[in-house]
């Protein structure tokens, strides 16, 4: 895993913690994650390599800020913005093998400049750039995030704009390659009884 963020790599590990621990008391077994501090406009020399699969939940754009160090996406204008995702994942994509999938988890996000605030088609954008690299479209699914004091929140600007509050995610699967292929990679080893298995 890479992030800019050195903050966001120790949460990760933290959170890796009692999850490591819990497949150890069910009997199962998980490598353990290598994060990398970095910026993912150098995965190549960051995380060097030939991989079987790629999950990556990239910057919502704007929707959060997340720092001001060089590199930063969420801080770009957004056609660089778009420039810069497409050369990470043109990298990304290199280095995944032939025959494989790449997952990306994802939302769509409001133009802030716009005085509606009308979307601004991101997951329509991640299809086109995804396309232009060579993979297509395979998989989407929805990623349904908990409610929390989304109802709440959401009232008000239901009211006065009729907008809906953002309760899911996309979850976008592509496919590199033959679909037949990429799934027969997927099954290296059909005993899963070393995974954990829930109580």
């Amino acid at each position: 895993g890479i992030d800019l963020s050195a903050r966001q790599i120790e949460a990760n590990r933290s959170q890796w913690e009692p999850i490591s621990q819990q497949l150890t008391e069910l009997g199962g077994v998980a490598p353990e994650p290598r994060w990398v501090t970095g910026d993912s406009a150098n995965v190549a020399t960051l995380a060097p390599g030939k991989y079987d699969f790629i999950l990556c939940c990239p910057p919502y754009y704007d929707l959060e800020v997340y720092s001001d160090q060089a590199g930063e996406l969420s801080v770009m204008p957004y056609p660089k913005f778009l420039d810069t995702y497409m050369s990470i994942f043109r990298a990304c994509l290199a280095m995944l093998k032939q025959d494989r999938f790449l997952t990306i988890v994802i939302s769509d996000i409001r133009n802030k400049q716009d005085p509606n605030g009308a979307y601004r088609g991101f997951l329509a954008a991640n299809v086109a750039i995804m396309k232009r690299l060579g993979v297509e479209l395979y998989n989407d699914a929805v990623l349904i995030n908990a409610a929390g004091s989304l109802p709440l929140r959401t009232g008000k600007q239901f009211d006065a704009t009729r907008k809906l509050g953002r309760g899911h995610q996309n979850v976008l699967v592509f496919l590199k390659g033959d679909a037949r292929k990429a799934t027969a990679a997927c099954r290296i080893d059909e005993d899963r009884s070393h995974f954990a298995q829930a109580p």
